[in-house]
């Protein structure tokens, strides 16, 4: 009597197989896209409660949208292996300024503190945040309150509704790939490396460098 499988059926008996004692012999996993020697359980991502108090990403203003406006950022955290440190990034989308500010753990209120400190601290010119839902960001009120900013966020697992950062991270992330040991990377060599970035020329600023449109746009201000 032949046996109907459906795709997915057919798919779940050939794992199996590839990872039963027999299979394992056989070294089959070695055929595998992913060649893995061990099959993982698959973790169920956890649905995020929907917070009808954030700001949507669609109620920013046009000034924003168009980058017409300075002092508005898009912030992200940039994770390793291995470690609970992490880095919070920052980019000013007018001037595509970066910043990257070493952060201990993914705890929402040492992560809002940490971004807070330093702000208040190195800038004068923030209106705006723009975040995605990482659980590290639950303390967006305590961030707003104290930086008396706004903050947006993204529609939930569409980070890359906020392209100025994600984009400055894939510069940054040339510098500190995932497997860089981030615990033995002080402040201060994290803030060479931006300053690195931020010296490079772009089109887009008529061939300003970030941080040349970035002081341009302070000393404008009066805020030099």
């Amino acid at each position: 009597m032949a046996i109907n499988f459906d795709g997915h059926t057919l798919k779940e008996a050939i794992y199996q197989y590839v990872y039963c004692p027999s299979g394992k012999d056989l070294c089959l996993h070695r055929y595998l896209r992913k060649k893995r020697a061990y099959r993982y359980p698959r973790v169920r991502r956890k649905r995020q409660k929907p917070n009808l108090d954030k700001k949507s990403i669609h109620s920013r203003s046009d000034m924003i949208n168009e980058r017409r406006a300075f002092g508005h950022w898009e912030g992200n955290l940039i994770l390793f292996r291995k470690t609970k440190t992490n880095v919070f990034t920052l980019r000013e989308r007018k001037t595509r300024f970066l910043i990257a500010i070493k952060n201990a753990n993914r705890k929402a209120k040492e992560t809002s503190k940490t971004l807070i400190n330093y702000m208040e601290e190195k800038l004068e010119m923030t209106y705006s945040l723009t975040l995605d839902n990482d659980p590290a960001l639950a303390d967006y009120k305590g961030m707003s309150e104290s930086l008396k900013s706004d903050i947006f966020f993204c529609d939930p697992y569409k980070s890359y509704q906020k392209g100025a950062i994600e984009n400055g991270n894939r510069l940054i992330r040339e510098k500190l790939p995932k497997r860089a040991h981030i615990d033995q990377i002080s402040q201060n060599k994290i803030e060479k490396i931006m300053r690195e970035r931020n010296s490079r020329p772009m089109k887009v600023l008529g061939f300003l460098s970030p941080k040349e449109a970035f002081l341009q746009e302070r000393f404008l201000r009066g805020s030099l």
